[in-house]
């Protein structure tokens, strides 16, 4: 379905790596690499955290895409079901994105 890396991504420093190597072979979001050296460490470490996050959040959609689709998110009012049914027709749509 994706074409990202997969596996657990490991936030270091400015950098992401595979969590099976010590490279940084995912992203480097080291400011002076991209022209930005106004940009502090600990925000370009922060967004290098957010995006290391990213595999796990995606399974996490896909988890809650599943479970709408099978019919097992239940029990709500009628405005907290549209929400949830608005929230997983963005993923779905979202991951159908990716797969392009």
């Amino acid at each position: 379905m994706t074409r990202h890396t997969k596996g657990r991504w490991i936030a270091v420093g400015n950098w992401i790596e595979h969590e099976d190597d010590d490279v940084p072979d995912i992203a480097n979001f080291d400011p002076r690499s991209m022209g930005q050296e106004g940009r502090s460490v600990s925000e370009s470490s922060a967004n290098a955290m957010l995006c290391a996050a990213a595999p796990g959040m995606l399974e996490v959609l896909q988890a809650y895409i599943d479970n709408y689709e099978a019919g097992m998110i239940t029990n709500q009012t009628s405005s907290e079901a549209d929400v949830t049914g608005h929230l997983a027709h963005l993923c779905h749509n979202y991951l159908d994105y990716l797969a392009t």
